[in-house]
């Protein structure tokens, strides 16, 4: 625990506010006020959505999920329904489970040199972790150097709610699972080897179990590494000690779960709609299907809308998503995957203890058949081709005069008087964009460039001046790739200073050049 104290926990609730993006605000539907009843209803509700999959994920001290960054903020928690399931793999078990009779949460993890079955095992490391999906690619340790190992996760399981459950078990190594002290799912005995895939070769097996939520009951994991696998493999991902899946939902259908969201919107003043994707669908290794929210997240936010107008969505994704719905709903926050304090971050800006400022890295185009790559996309025998040449990002958008869903930063010396007309203190971050001469250049050339940005925190009703120091000479030029020397050519440039990259939000100077030039860099 090392690092985590109550100063990284005030960094990182500091940088997860400054991320959140406000998309739309009509009727000032934000901020919330404690006095209004709220449901939080949606599958990213309870769930931390904190980082992405494979190389994008990590185990964090801790996770601060929207519901409880809610209820934290209304010294009670409001009423949620789920609404739909998103995740391909149903819910890690580990996150719902407890061990040592209750007193601590998540799983107990015992590493043992010999397996189960062995009669005088040799125990080398244990702790405890707050999830059944691990992938152990990673770990070493000096009492394995051929990465065999056994690894036995002990814990209890009570369920909210008496009722039918999925349980699933895959892996890449072998894996056997036991209720109460019956084995419950064998992944060990006849593996099936699953396509390529982060995080697995075996395709698994999901059972139904019926559990009474006035029970507790034990499980153990017994789970053999990577190189246990009972299959052969030429599988990229089957190296070091293999992972572990161990996935839970309670069994339902997406219908039900809109009918009682639907149900629960109709009787609160306002909706807290959390939507997005997960580590499942933006990890490494392979590409989203398309771009649309996954599941039935469209149809729960259609009708939900439909009992209730007063919807705030909340989508937590590290790309852009479809939002079909974009014009009818009121409310509209960007949360991303936006670490541990995540929940707290967001709970902040919908009641009003943040003026939110982020500004958006990238453009969300309203359908996936705007964005700069759909033409190009995938590669031909090895070779990628970059269909729009310069015109990268919003640069495209620009060009094609095609309007995106929201812009890229929505939300030389070049200074500019900044005032906040609001009643709140907030921040705003200052762009400087350089769009070259009208007239013909050497090269096509985007419309305009983002060349600087400065952040700045104003008081409600201050005037502040923010300047944004960029060289004339780095503004201009470009990459001459014939003469291998940056270019600086003559002619009229227009110095751009807004709050996004949308032409309507822009102020403008000129900028003239009066001679074509080059130049290079030296390089020690």
């Amino acid at each position: 625990d090392l690092n985590n104290t109550p100063e990284t926990s005030a960094k990182l609730l500091e940088v997860a506010r400054e991320a959140v993006v406000l998309l739309k605000n009509e009727g000032n539907i934000l901020p919330l006020s404690k006095k209004e009843t709220v449901a939080v209803i949606g599958p990213s509700g309870k769930i931390g959505r904190i980082n992405g999959g494979g190389s994008a994920s990590l185990n964090a001290y801790y996770n601060v999920s929207i519901f409880e960054g809610v209820s934290k903020k209304l010294e009670k928690e409001p009423p949620f329904a789920l609404g739909c399931s998103i995740d391909e793999d149903l819910y890690d078990f580990g996150k719902f489970v407890t061990h040592e009779n209750g007193t601590k949460k998540g799983a107990s993890y015992k590493i043992y040199k010999e397996p189960a079955d062995a009669a005088n095992r040799t125990l080398v490391e244990e702790f405890s972790l707050d999830s059944t999906r691990c992938v152990l690619f990673d770990y070493t340790n000096p009492a394995f150097p051929d990465s065999v190992f056994y690894m036995d996760v002990e814990g209890e399981f009570t369920p909210e709610v008496s009722g039918e459950y999925d349980i699933h078990v895959s892996c890449l190594g072998t894996t056997l699972f036991y209720l109460d002290d019956e084995l419950a799912i064998d992944d060990k005995t006849n593996q099936t080897l699953a396509p390529p895939r982060m995080g697995s070769s075996s395709v698994g097996d999901t059972k139904t179990f019926y559990f009474d939520a006035s029970k507790s009951y034990k499980f153990k994991i017994l789970f053999g590494s990577g190189p246990t696998f009972t299959r052969p493999t030429d599988d990229v991902f089957s190296h070091g000690g293999g992972s572990l899946k161990v996935t839970i939902d309670k069994k339902d259908t997406d219908e039900n779960r809109i009918k009682e969201a639907v149900e629960l919107a109709s009787t609160v003043d306002k909706v807290i709609l959390c939507t997005g994707t997960s580590a499942d669908y933006e990890s490494e290794g392979f590409d989203r299907k398309h771009m649309d929210l996954p599941g039935a997240q469209d149809e729960l936010i259609e009708a939900v809308l439909a009992v209730n107008p007063n919807v705030i969505i909340v989508n937590q994704s590290g790309t852009p998503v479809t939002m079909p719905w974009a014009d009818k709903v009121k409310g509209i926050v960007q949360g991303w995957f936006n670490g541990s304090e995540s929940g707290n971050a967001i709970a902040d800006v919908l009641y009003n203890d943040y003026n939110p400022s982020g500004k958006l890295s990238l453009t969300f185009p309203k359908r996936v058949e705007d964005n700069p790559a759909f033409l190009t996309f995938k590669s031909n025998n090895g070779e990628c081709i970059y269909g729009e040449d310069v015109f990268v990002g919003y640069r495209f958008y620009e060009k094609t005069k095609t309007e995106p869903l929201f812009a890229f930063g929505y939300d030389v010396v070049v200074s500019v008087d900044v005032t906040n007309t609001g009643s709140f203190a907030g921040q705003e971050v200052v762009q400087f964009y350089v769009a070259p001469p009208k007239t013909t250049t050497i090269v096509e050339r985007p419309l305009k460039e983002l060349k600087g940005f400065k952040k700045v925190a104003i008081e409600a009703g201050a005037t502040v001046k923010v300047t944004i120091e960029v060289p004339i000479k780095y503004s201009c030029s470009y990459y001459d790739s014939e003469r291998q020397r940056w270019a600086i050519e003559a002619g009229e440039y227009t110095a751009i200073v807004g709050n996004s990259s949308d032409s309507a939000d822009l102020l403008t100077a000129p900028i003239s050049i009066a001679k074509t030039s080059y130049w290079t860099v030296k390089v020690y």
